[in-house]
């Protein structure tokens, strides 16, 4: 006997979804934020490297000129890097002369961060991170 379905004239399978769309592409950074980024944490690097040898007022100012532009290339409407980039100018405000390696370590990851467009999970995570900042040896 015939089912139901066929009876009908409909097709006794259903009918294949379409095909799922695929994921809009993630925004690129400007390559002079990316610049930006990568001189940071080569800047980072080298302080943790050879402390005696950076001067770290230099290299903070340095810093802080660097997030200055990259707060001023998001790469779309939700990247937050203004925040972000805020954030890691309050972790270096906490950050004594001469910052510690597990400082430097922790600023270098969060600067690295700002090489993809910031989103609120990143933000949100390194704003729990600078709460026990002060506690980084």
């Amino acid at each position: 006997t015939p089912g139901i379905l066929e009876q009908l004239g409909a097709p006794a399978e259903p009918a294949a979804a379409p095909p799922p769309e695929p994921p809009a592409a993630q925004p690129q950074v400007a390559p002079e934020r990316a610049e930006a980024v990568d001189r940071i944490v080569k800047l980072v690097q080298l302080a943790a490297q050879m402390p005696g040898v950076v001067d770290w007022s230099a290299a903070r100012a340095q810093i802080e000129a660097d997030l200055e532009r990259i707060s001023g290339m998001a790469a779309g409407p939700a990247d937050l890097c203004v925040a972000y980039a805020g954030l890691l100018r309050a972790a270096l405000a906490l950050t004594p002369a001469p910052p510690s390696a597990a400082r430097l370590a922790a600023l270098g990851e969060g600067v690295a961060r700002l090489a993809a467009p910031v989103d609120q999970e990143a933000l949100t995570r390194f704003s729990a991170q600078l709460g026990g900042w002060s506690s980084l040896a």
